[in-house]
């Protein structure tokens, strides 16, 4: 293997870090704010019940630096810039944490994190051009940092017409061109309410109670979608009946009364009417005209269906503790019951409290102590059987950063200025990262033998950074200088062990630039800087 230009020396110090491979809907500033308090002690209390019942004792609090850079990764998607860090580090006010997480959810890159994760799930790369996803992203983002409710942003996807934004989750499941009514059903089941009635689809399903005419039923309300020939590959309903005019036959035939047959190459069921009826629920009153996506649209987000908020709680758990209460996070069944089923609830119930108000929800997890527990234990286990800490969140998980995050976070340690090269060299580096595994484990490191070589030796991770250059320009010690860098990478300042190594080194390089450059390099691929501790 080539070395990169820091050679043996850095090498030595590299493994001395150690590099592991396994290691509705007004703005929020018109809306009334809703108190977290109450709802993160609620967390804790149901968390320290059944830890004591497992006589598990919880891991200490983290401390600064290791809360800092995982809720700036959680919540905006990129590590802490080197000024923010000492700052926070620096402040010696009793509030700094909440008062942080204010900071970041009303940070702009809170809302481009979570589009980009809202943007995976709901579209593919494969299904869906470029262009309509970027869209999509971007529609998501200044939702999210809008803090419209979550009722309305999937109220929004789901009956979404024209070449809009929010139409890219419909056009991500087509067929011969035209929209699929059993995969948007699917789709929507799953990612909106936690249900996978895709298994549903040729049989019933073989492990939850759902029949096929559960998922059939639920297809019907999208079966007057398609594509206007009037408006290129533009979303339309039709309001009643088959639409005169489409892009190709319809792949299933609506019914004017709501209903949808099911097809012939589908199983048992194929031939079967079967009406327009809400999950588990009851058929819709239809009048003839109303357009069918509306209604599935309003009873999917109404108050009445507890699954919506619960699928919602259950995903954001499960981004910042790296585990639903339900797993997998869209499998809410009795079969697969949650870990903690009462605070779900009452989370479930605080967010339809407030409005779905997902920045409260945000708020609520983030400040609760459980968040906020180390994510490094000193306790013996048996190897074969999971840490009771981590079932019961009584620590945290490590998290392996996403092709996203990596990227951002590389660039926010560089001081390196955005212009259109650095976005080009985004997506390169994004596509030749990703692992186009939405929702799998986040603690699971997918990252090859390439990727790690490109971090290691491409071109662009092996010149002087505008950080370097910025602190030799300032005419920092080499002491000062070293501070500076690991505020920069890992958030934290070094250990006196650290300080002592990244010296001599530097001192052996010669030169301050260079010496500098090359702990960038070091700590840029060590296992802290890839990981959300």
């Amino acid at each position: 293997m080539r070395l990169p230009c820091h050679g043996l020396t850095a090498l030595a110090v590299f493994f001395l870090l150690g590099r592991s491979l396994f290691a509705v809907e007004p703005a929020s500033s018109e809306r009334a704010e809703r108190a977290w308090a109450p709802a993160a002690r609620l967390i804790d209390q149901w968390i320290g019940k059944q830890l004591a019942a497992a006589q598990t004792k919880p891991a200490d609090p983290a401390d600064d630096a290791e809360f800092l850079r995982r809720v700036c990764l959680d919540i905006t998607g990129k590590i802490p810039t080197r000024a923010r860090a000492r700052a926070f580090l620096e402040d010696a006010t009793p509030d700094k944490r909440g008062k942080l997480i204010d900071e970041l959810l009303a940070d702009v890159a809170y809302g481009r994190h979570f589009g980009r994760l809202w943007r995976d799930r709901l579209t593919s790369e494969d299904e869906v051009g470029g262009a309509r996803r970027d869209a999509l992203a971007g529609w998501l983002a200044e939702a999210f940092n809008a803090n419209r409710g979550w009722d309305a942003i999937v109220t929004d996807l789901m009956v979404a017409e024209g070449l809009t934004p929010p139409t890219a989750f419909v056009h991500n499941h087509l067929d011969d061109g035209q929209p699929r009514p059993n995969r948007l059903a699917a789709a929507s089941a799953r990612l909106f309410l936690g249900n996978q009635l895709q298994c549903a689809e040729c049989h019933d399903h073989p492990y939850a109670s759902w029949k096929q005419t559960d998922l059939w039923s639920m297809a019907a309300f999208f079966a007057r979608t398609y594509l206007s020939e009037k408006e290129p590959k533009g979303v339309r309903e039709q309001p009643a009946g088959p639409p005169k005019t489409r892009f190709g036959p319809p792949p299933v035939k609506p019914a004017a009364d709501g209903s949808i047959t099911i097809p012939t190459d589908a199983g048992p069921g194929a031939g079967t009417v079967v009406a327009a009826r809400f999950l588990a629920g009851d058929p819709p009153k239809l009048d003839g005209v109303e357009k069918m996506r509306p209604l599935l649209a309003r009873w999917v987000v109404s108050p009445d269906n507890p699954d919506f908020a619960r699928a919602a709680v259950n995903r954001l758990w499960a981004h910042f503790f790296a585990r639903g209460f339900v797993n997998p996070v869209d499998d809410l069944h009795e079969g697969n019951p949650p870990s903690h089923p009462e605070l779900l609830d009452e989370l479930a119930k605080e967010f339809r409290a407030s409005g779905h108000d997902l920045k409260h929800l945000v708020r609520c997890i983030a400040n609760s102590a459980a968040y906020q527990r180390a994510s490094r234990t000193v306790l013996a286990g048996d190897p074969g059987k999971e840490d009771p800490q981590l079932v019961l969140f009584g620590r945290l998980r490590f998290k392996v950063l996403s092709a996203e995050a990596l990227y951002d976070s590389v660039q926010t340690s560089a001081g390196a200025v955005k212009n259109a090269k650095n976005l080009a060299s985004r997506a390169d580096f994004v596509r030749f990262f990703t692992t186009r595994e939405v929702d799998g484990d986040p603690t699971e490191y997918t990252h090859g033998i390439p990727q790690l070589l490109a971090l290691l030796n491409d071109k662009r991770f092996n010149t002087t950074p505008e950080l370097v250059n910025a602190l030799v320009r300032a005419k920092v010690s080499p002491e000062v200088g070293v501070e500076e860098v690991y505020l920069a990478t890992l958030s934290r300042l070094p250990s006196k062990v650290e300080q002592e190594a990244m010296l001599g080194y530097i001192q052996r390089r010669g030169d301050l630039a260079r010496g500098l450059s090359g702990v960038w390099w070091l700590l840029l691929n060590s296992e802290q800087f890839s990981l959300i501790p």
